[in-house]
Formats: structure tokens, C-alpha cells, sequence
């Protein structure tokens, strides 16, 4: 029970997200059963998988920001940077230098798969890839009958198209995380240059897939659409407080954007 682990000093309510497309689980949430924990929804968070290959006729994405690898000594710094560039978000996760560090809370991620945004010998935001496949997958069961007719001609394809190859059945997708986001508000020009080295990186390390949670309302969604290859899932972010108790409208501010930090869901 979450009641049981929490913690003096801590909110009286926690979150949680659902498919937009769950509808039949979310109308019984939101009807405000006494039986059933009190369910607010505040916001709605896209959720973009996208692919890390490249099409064979792109040349690659312009910038004016350099990017560079992160060494252990640094995350440090990258603390601060998170701290100081989510400040104005909410449900997004703190992280400490001794966090990041930590085989527990950042299991799987070391300091080389950070990513530093800059200009110059300023560095002004960063981003994680962070490879879970020793501890979580996501598994394809299958595919529908005319998909699988022509998995094999689209795989052959993929090269020239930027698209990923289709797996056989029973297969793990790899599926890694853009996480650890961190860039000034409303700069989607950072943000992409941000997207474009983590691809990278992750075709190095053998990922096909990057998943990056972002608030819907985001201005920056406009230029990754632009720019990236990617498919959007939809979910419904919910404050969820114990039974007979109501989450109160002041607890969330509905018009700062959210960032639940989606490796961690």
C-alpha cells in the first residue's frame, strides 16, 4: 500500500498516467466512486518513440549547438542543470549528484551516456540515453496477419526510409530512454540538437528505438515533428489521493506544463 510507504513531509496524494485511449478505465476512475481512490486528471503527456536511424538521402540536422559526452566528474554538474532548468515543472524528478551515481536510482545509466548542449565553453542543457534492456523489456507477441506478410520487404526498406526494423515475434524491441532532459524553456532548437546526438549515441549502443515523455501543450513538439521520424501515444496524467479524500484544484498549477520523467513510470 502507498499509504504505508510514505513518508512524513510528503504530499497526501501521488500520480500516475493512463492511455488516453483507455476510456472505459478512465470514465470508472473519474466517476468518483467511494470504493475507489479520488482520481484529478491535470494534464495529458505525449509519449514520442523515435526511431534512431537515419534515411540514407538525409544529410543530418543543422544546429548552431555543439554537443559532447558527459564524464563521471561532471555529474555534478548535470544536477544543478537539471535542478535549475526544472524548476518551473511539475511532477518532474530531483536528481542529486550522489542519485545519479547511484547503481539503485539511476541502475544502468553511467555518466558517458549523458549528453551536454552548448555553445562555446557554455554548457546550457543535456539529456540522457538511458539503456534498461538488463532489467526491462518491451516484447513484440506478435504482429497482424498483413504486417507480418510484409515485415521482411519493409526490414529490407528500412535503410532508405529512416524507419526501424520490424523483430520476430517473441523478440525484445530495442527500446532505450531520452531522459534526463534538461533545456531552457521553450528552446526547441537545443531540444532537437539534443534528439539528433542521442540517436546517435544509441545506434551505437545497438537501440533502435528512443521513447522521450514530453507535456502535450509543449511549443517545442512542433520542431521535433518536423524533424524526426516519430509515433505519439497519448496518455492521462492523474493526481490520485486515498480513499475518501479529494486531491484539491490547488494542489496542481494547470498552466505550468509537467514532466514526469518517463524511464522512471
Amino acid at each position: 500500500r502507498l499509504e504505508d510507504e510514505r513518508r512524513p513531509g510528503e504530499l497526501d496524494f501521488d500520480f500516475t498516467t493512463i492511455l488516453a485511449d483507455n476510456r472505459v478505465a478512465r470514465r470508472l476512475l473519474e466517476a468518483g466512486l467511494a470504493s475507489l481512490p479520488c482520481y484529478l486528471p491535470v494534464a495529458e503527456l505525449l509519449t514520442l518513440t523515435l526511431s534512431c536511424s537515419e534515411p540514407l538521402w538525409r544529410n543530418g540536422h543543422s544546429t548552431t549547438f555543439e554537443t559532447s559526452t558527459a564524464r563521471p566528474h561532471e555529474l555534478g554538474e548535470i544536477a544543478e542543470l537539471l535542478d535549475r532548468t526544472r524548476s518551473g515543472l511539475q511532477l518532474a524528478p530531483t536528481w542529486s549528484r550522489s542519485e545519479l551515481e547511484s547503481p539503485a536510482r539511476s541502475r544502468g545509466l553511467i555518466a558517458e551516456r549523458f549528453i551536454w548542449a552548448g555553445k562555446g565553453e557554455h554548457r546550457l542543457g543535456c539529456a540522457a540515453v538511458w539503456d534498461q534492456s538488463e532489467f526491462k523489456q518491451v516484447v513484440v507477441r506478435g504482429y497482424s496477419r498483413g504486417l507480418e506478410r510484409w515485415r521482411g520487404l519493409l526490414n529490407a526498406l528500412a535503410p532508405w526510409t529512416g524507419s526501424p526494423k520490424l523483430p520476430p515475434a517473441g523478440s525484445p524491441l530495442r527500446l532505450g530512454y531520452l531522459s534526463h532532459v534538461a533545456v531552457p524553456a521553450g528552446d526547441a532548437e537545443m531540444l532537437c540538437a539534443l534528439i539528433a546526438a542521442a540517436r546517435r549515441r544509441a545506434r551505437r549502443l545497438g537501440l533502435d528505438l528512443l521513447a522521450l515523455g514530453l507535456d502535450s501543450r509543449r511549443p517545442e513538439l512542433a520542431a521535433v515533428r518536423r524533424q524526426f521520424r516519430c509515433r505519439e501515444t497519448r496518455s492521462v496524467v492523474y493526481l490520485v489521493s486515498r480513499r475518501g479524500m479529494v486531491v484539491p484544484e490547488e494542489a496542481f498549477d494547470r498552466d505550468r506544463f509537467v514532466h514526469p520523467e518517463i524511464a522512471l513510470l
